[in-house]
C-alpha cells in the first residue's frame, strides 16, 4: 500500500480473525515483519504488533523480511544452491541476504547496488527470491555465476508465522519488544539541522 496502513491494518486482523472463528484470546504469540521496507510500513506494523502483544500479554517475535522471503523457498528443490532473497528497495539498491539452509544465514542483511552484487553473494550457484529477483539474476548472469528465480516475490505472513513458531519451539525467547531494521537512511528528515522545504 501506498497510503492507509493505519486504517487498515487492524480491520484487516479482525478479519483474519473472523474468517479462522477466532478470537484474540485464541493467540499464543505476535510475529512481525522488522524490514527491511518501507519507513511507514514497518513503523505501523511494529507498533500493531506490540500493541496487540502488549494488550494480551503474548511474545512478540520480529522477523526480517530477507527471512520471510527465503522461508518461502522449498529447500528440497534446491538442495545445493545458496538461496538469496533480493528486495527491491525503490531507491536504486537493493536489499539482500543469503542463507545456506532454513534459518541459516549466511552473512547479515546488506542494502547494495546492482553492480556491487556479484561481490556480495557467496560463490556457487544461487537461487534468488524477491522484488528484486529478475534485477538479480540478471546481473549475477551477466557476471557469470550460475542463478535462477524461485517465488515468492514478497514475504508472506505464512512463512512469517512459521519462522517464530519454530523458533518458539526451539526456545528462542523474545524478551524484547521487537525493532525496525533499516539498512538505508530514510530520505526525509532534518538534514544539517535545518529544516527541509516541501
Amino acid at each position: 500500500m501506498e497510503r492507509g496502513h493505519a486504517e487498515a491494518l487492524m480491520p484487516m486482523v479482525i478479519e483474519v480473525l473472523a474468517a479462522a472463528d477466532g478470537v484474540f484470546s485464541d493467540l499464543d504469540m505476535v510475529a512481525v515483519t522488522v524490514g527491511p521496507g518501507s519507513f511507514t510500513g514497518l513503523r505501523i506494523g511494529l507498533a500493531a504488533a506490540r500493541g496487540m502483544a502488549l494488550a494480551a500479554s503474548l511474545p512478540c517475535f520480529g522477523i526480517t523480511t530477507l527471512e520471510a522471503v527465503a522461508e518461502s523457498i522449498d529447500p528440497r528443490r534446491y538442495p545445493d544452491k545458496v538461496v538469496l532473497a533480493a528486495l527491491d528497495s525503490k531507491r536504486g539498491d537493493i536489499f539482500i541476504q543469503a542463507f545456506g539452509a532454513v534459518d541459516r544465514p549466511l552473512g547479515p542483511p546488506v542494502a547494495v547496488s546492482a553492480d556491487d552484487l556479484p561481490g556480495a553473494v557467496p560463490a556457487g550457484p544461487v537461487v534468488v527470491a524477491g522484488s528484486a529477483a529478475d534485477t538479480a539474476v540478471g546481473v549475477l548472469t551477466d557476471a557469470g555465476i550460475q542463478a535462477a528465480t524461485a517465488a515468492p516475490a514478497v514475504p508472506v505472513a505464512a512463512a512469517v508465522a512459521a519462522i517464530a513458531a519454530r523458533r518458539r519451539r526451539d526456545g528462542v525467547k523474545s524478551l524484547r519488544p521487537p525493532s525496525p531494521l533499516y539498512l538505508r537512511p530514510p530520505d526525509t528528515g532534518p538534514l544539517d539541522g535545518r529544516r527541509r522545504s516541501g
